[in-house]
């Protein structure tokens, strides 16, 4: 057992609907790079969103070796899945996140997500170009239900990383669809005062399509540059909330 872990469970219903507990290893984060705190919320304030990039870009479990691969073929490689430059990517986005599809789960979904992209008639990379929020959720349709988490990281990494070479792409448009954020996103959403009548169970949460989660996360960071005055990324957003809160156990 591990007794760092501090179990968090948001129900409307039994009034559990406040973090009352920190556990050792976010009190210690805390401590060490002075972070703004209010009612067991790490807020989302832009001086705390900075420590924690700095935080993860020192942290050596956290290393893009996605970067590397992608850096290491021509980008049009990656496009048509030449030489499986784009599978090389994929499976580099899987075990950097540690969504572990390729390794545990069912190969034949990466594989359907790769024929999706390759095809020219689904304007994926088009769609990338602009951020589409609802192409993740595209993802789960053709790839299964068991790449949720995946999904959100393919379109993220891929469109950061093409930003970088084609200016065409934007950059920053997606949030990642993680265990972790979902754990905490209603508690977040109750302390920045955003409302969410028909999500009232983390459970309720879990099943909603991406989109939905897409807009619930931008809804929050307006609520919270209206409050702290400063916008955080989309990337400095979920980055406070998975990385603060990774250390719970999660239900």
């Amino acid at each position: 057992m591990n007794f760092n872990k501090v179990a968090l469970k948001y129900n409307e219903s039994k009034n559990l609907t406040k973090i009352t507990k920190i556990s050792p290893i976010l009190r210690e984060l805390i401590s060490a790079k002075n972070l703004d705190l209010d009612d067991g919320i790490v807020l989302l304030t832009k001086y705390n969103a900075v420590e924690i990039e700095k935080v993860i870009k020192d942290d050596d479990d956290y290393y893009p070796f996605f970067e590397r691969i992608f850096g290491s073929f021509n980008f049009s490689d990656i496009r048509h899945d030449e030489e499986k430059a784009l599978l090389a990517c994929i499976r580099e986005i899987d075990r950097d996140n540690s969504t572990n599809v390729w390794r545990y789960g069912d190969r034949a979904s990466i594989h359907k997500i790769i024929e999706y992209i390759k095809n020219p008639q689904n304007n994926f990379w088009d769609k990338l170009k602009t951020g589409e929020p609802r192409l993740p959720d595209k993802l789960v349709e053709v790839g299964g239900t068991g790449i949720k988490s995946l999904s959100t990281k393919i379109c993220k990494y891929l469109s950061n990383e093409a930003s970088k070479i084609d200016k065409e792409y934007a950059h920053d448009c997606y949030y990642i669809n993680d265990k972790i954020v979902k754990g905490v996103l209603l508690f977040y959403l109750d302390h920045y005062g955003v409302k969410h009548e028909k999500i009232k169970t983390a459970n309720k949460l879990k099943n909603i399509k991406y989109i939905d989660f897409f807009n619930l996360l931008e809804k929050l960071n307006e609520a919270a540059e209206k409050k702290h005055g400063t916008k955080l990324s989309r990337n400095e957003l979920d980055h406070i909330l998975w990385y603060c809160y990774k250390s719970f156990k999660i239900y």
